[in-house]
């Protein structure tokens, strides 16, 4: 899926110290996916230690240092924001902390408590399961949150001897919250906002009355401490990411096979979406890009105003013939982590002499942006070592978006774009060229794990050099 280096960076506070077990783990996935590629069976289902989520939540405590944190899930998603913008991304911060799929509860952490360090508020239904799920061993009803946080901000030194006997959650709170100057609490903020059309998120709205109650209270962000625990993946996530990965390469050469003349291209985005299922996961992870580059047929041209709407490509045909170039741009989600992979197909089965000067021209922009990535390496870096293979072949013009965006839970997830690469950041490489005057686009895309001694391909089981991309096309 493509990025812009033009997205604005995201702050991170505090980056946690990586295992330095990444490399051998990255090993293991390696060896796991390329094993699997091709074999066709059913992904095993992998659930994710609690004993995981409560050293997350340990973490982010620990980054906190004081107060409160409140970290919420919400019922429905904001719309039209951004194009990575996909179901459940709201969500994902809760989600990465309980491992619960819920859409309407919320996490608070004590930073500064042995009695009641962690405190889930659930539906009065879910608590049973919720509890048993987590482990969190105090969870109440989420029609209990306002009043908790009301008696909360009462003075600790007014609670009186049977308040603090009878209402222990509010009365430890409001005990840590007296123990600094300021009444602190840090919420999960939102990444992205649309200002001018949805109202105002309950997140939001309960930070503004917490504040508006009590002058004493300071809302701060807890985002930026989840964005940089989120970028390093730990072991658990690594394991979901390579069956996301296996299920999506999986899904993407079914596809690539199914690119024959007379082929529409949601026929082949519907071929992916069915392997991605068959094997385990959800469906797409974002809306997928099935682009025909019809060379060598005359097509109607685009306008000058459709080209300067966007630097996307613009689809001029979806019914393939032999002599076409297809794009194919899918990833799968599961168990909420995404994959991202892109790969491109010549109709007919052989790439024409044109079109392998070009697809030659950026793989060679892919190879060198890869070998670019190792800790210290910049994402910058690895974008410029990208335009400048495309550069000596007078194609730079053509590359208009960026090479690399973060992945993980959400298929652009968080990350600081600002700083090196660090060991168990995941990020893609896809670099390409787009001529929507020509309605041709070139774009392969893989998904690379920085490691102590520099990087593991996750997907290089997927065939991507011309000769193994033609012998694919022509198995039965």
């Amino acid at each position: 899926m493509r990025s812009t280096l033009s997205r604005a960076a995201l702050s991170c506070a505090a980056r946690p110290v990586v295992r330095r077990t990444v490399h051998g783990v990255a090993m293991l996935i390696g060896l796991s996916i390329a094993m699997s590629v091709g074999a066709g069976a059913q992904a095993p289902a992998q659930m994710i230690s609690p004993d995981v989520y409560r050293g997350r939540r340990d973490h982010l405590a620990k980054l906190a240092k004081e107060g409160v944190v409140v970290v919420q899930s919400v019922a429905q998603n904001q719309s039209g924001i951004t194009e990575f913008f996909i179901d459940h991304s709201d969500n994902h911060d809760f989600l990465y902390l309980t491992g619960l799929d819920a859409t309407s509860a919320t996490l608070v952490l004590l930073p500064q408590s042995t009695d009641y360090p962690e405190v889930l508020f659930v539906p009065a239904n879910d608590i049973a399961s919720a509890q048993a799920q987590t482990g969190i061993k105090t969870v109440l009803a989420d029609t209990r949150l306002t009043n908790v946080l009301s008696e909360a901000l009462t003075d600790y030194s007014l609670k009186r001897v049977t308040e603090r006997r009878h209402k222990l959650v509010s009365t430890e709170i409001s005990r840590v919250l007296s123990l600094g100057q300021r009444k602190t609490f840090f919420f999960n903020y939102p990444r992205f906002l649309n200002i001018a059309g949805d109202p105002p998120l309950p997140r939001l709205q309960l930070a503004q009355r917490l504040q508006y109650y009590s002058p004493e209270v300071e809302i701060r962000n807890a985002t930026p401490f989840l964005t940089t625990m989120r970028s390093h993946h730990d072991k658990a996530d690594l394991e979901q990411i390579a069956t996301a990965v296996r299920i999506g390469m999986q899904g993407l050469q079914a596809s690539m096979k199914a690119c024959k003349p007379g082929a529409f291209d949601y026929q082949v985005d519907a071929v992916a979406e069915s392997s991605f299922k068959h094997d385990g996961a959800a469906g797409f992870a974002y809306p997928p890009l099935t682009f025909i580059s019809p060379f060598g047929r005359p097509v109607q041209a685009l306008s000058a105003d459709q080209i300067a709407r966007s630097s996307e490509p613009q689809s001029a045909v979806h019914q393939m013939q032999a002599g076409d170039l297809v794009m194919l741009d899918a990833g799968d989600e599961y168990h909420h982590y995404a994959s991202d992979l892109s790969r491109m197909v010549p109709v007919g089965g052989k790439f024409t002499p044109e079109q392998r000067k070009l697809y030659e021209a950026v793989l060679a922009a892919h190879h060198a942006a890869i070998a670019a990535i190792k800790p210290g390496a910049t994402i910058l870096e690895v974008h410029n070592a990208a335009v400048e293979e495309l550069r000596k072949r007078g194609l730079d013009q053509y590359f208009t978006f960026g090479t690399s965006h973060f992945i993980g839970m959400d298929g652009h997830d968080p990350g600081n774009y600002e700083v090196p690469l660090e060991p168990g950041e995941i990020l893609t490489v896809e670099p390409g060229i787009i001529d929507n005057q020509k309605s041709i686009t070139i774009h392969v895309e893989d998904m690379i794990l920085v490691t102590e001694q520099g990087h593991t391909v996750l997907s290089a089981a997927l065939p991507i050099e011309v000769a193994d991309i033609e012998k694919l096309m022509s198995e039965k």
